[in-house]
């Protein structure tokens, strides 16, 4: 008969399977670190389609220059090459989600680490959401950029819209007409625009509308006013009009001294 094996010290078997936090210091520089090389990457992402050159050496053509005008060097005129290619100019869309997710991370650090307070909490499908509602945006844009913007005169690798745009476009056109793909795509980034950014349509029509009223109201106010004082100044004269007719009937008839006869 086997003696059992004695068990493992308590201490032992806590050190194998639970691991000490890392401190809140390490924490806040790992934090300050992913968010300075994600705002990096957004601007650089900004920098290189902003200096964008056809002429520079890319991924859809060959071409020697002495010296490239992209500000990213010859890697960044490559990448944006790439990226006009495959996008068109709906590529700077991804520049807007490199910036928001920048914007995001600061807003989370200011709140974790500056005001000392705890995160929002977060729905488990929002970031599904977001991520559907950016993609239904982006099929949007390149699609109505190939069908919409094609006789543009726009320095770019390929037409409006690129290679994802003309797929995209080109199967809505074949399924829905040039009118009807337009309103699918139109409807699509709409919808899309709502999901990323969490805009209601409704919200922002009651804002628009409640903006249109002020400015109608503050124009029927500006010649309200105005036509007061217009009336203002007709009877201002009419009064001053009466004043000095009143005045010349009322002014006494000159006294007149008839000279003595002499005795």
């Amino acid at each position: 008969m086997t003696k059992p094996s004695p068990a493992a010290p308590a201490s032992y078997t806590r050190s194998a399977t639970e691991r000490a936090p890392l401190p809140n210091r390490l924490v806040r520089l790992l934090s300050e670190a992913r968010w300075l090389a994600l705002a990096a990457l957004g601007a650089y992402f900004v920098l290189i389609l902003l200096s964008f050159n056809k002429a520079d050496p890319g991924w859809s053509h060959a071409s020697v220059v002495a010296q490239v005008d992209n500000l990213g060097g010859r890697a960044g005129a490559w990448l944006s090459d790439l990226l006009l290619f495959i996008f068109g100019f709906s590529a700077w869309w991804w520049c807007v989600l490199l910036l928001r997710a920048v914007w995001n991370g600061y807003r989370g650090l200011t709140r974790k680490f500056v005001l000392e307070q705890d995160a929002e909490p977060e729905h488990g499908q929002e970031a599904v959401i977001r991520g559907v509602g950016f993609a239904f945006l982006f099929a949007g844009s390149v699609g109505l950029e190939f069908l919409r913007m094609y006789t543009l005169p726009v320095q770019l690798p390929r037409a409006p819209g690129g290679v994802l745009g003309q797929l995209i476009g080109h199967a809505a056109h074949v399924a829905f007409g040039f009118t009807g793909a337009t309103l699918f795509l139109l409807l699509l980034f709409g919808l899309g625009f709502s999901l990323f950014f969490q805009v209601s349509w409704l919200a922002v029509a009651e804002r628009i509308g409640g903006a249109v009223e002020v400015v109608i109201e503050w124009f029927v106010q500006r010649y309200q006013y105005r036509q007061d004082r217009r009336e203002g100044v007709a009877a201002a004269v009419k009064r001053d009009e009466a004043l000095h007719y009143e005045r010349a009937r009322n002014v006494a008839a000159p006294v007149r001294i008839e000279p003595q006869a002499a005795p």
